[in-house]
């Protein structure tokens, strides 16, 4: 993944999340994007590994949509699952 952004066809990442388990370090920054580029993108997520630990927020086109997870999320830090949140209830569900 070189270029920036460009990359991303059908979502954004709008937040990094460290934790105690991980730490992102300046090179990570790069993905960021402010959600004010892509308007679509409405529907919150977060991508999370096998331990449920939080590596990043964004915004997808669609509430239904891997693409996070597989282009972006497990590639880069090996997470394996993907939460949308519920418009309704404002919790996190996973996918």
């Amino acid at each position: 993944m070189t270029k920036k952004n460009s990359y991303f066809r059908n979502f954004i990442i709008t937040q990094l999340h460290n934790s105690d388990e991980y730490t992102h370090d300046e090179s990570d920054k790069k993905w960021l994007e402010p959600k004010s580029k892509r308007p679509d993108c409405i529907h919150k997520f977060k991508l999370a590994d096998d331990d449920g630990n939080v590596y990043c927020y964004g915004y997808s086109n669609n509430d239904s949509s891997f693409s996070p997870l597989d282009d972006f999320g497990m590639p880069n830090w090996g997470c394996t699952t993907i939460f949308y949140r519920n418009p309704e209830t404002g919790k996190y569900e996973q996918l």
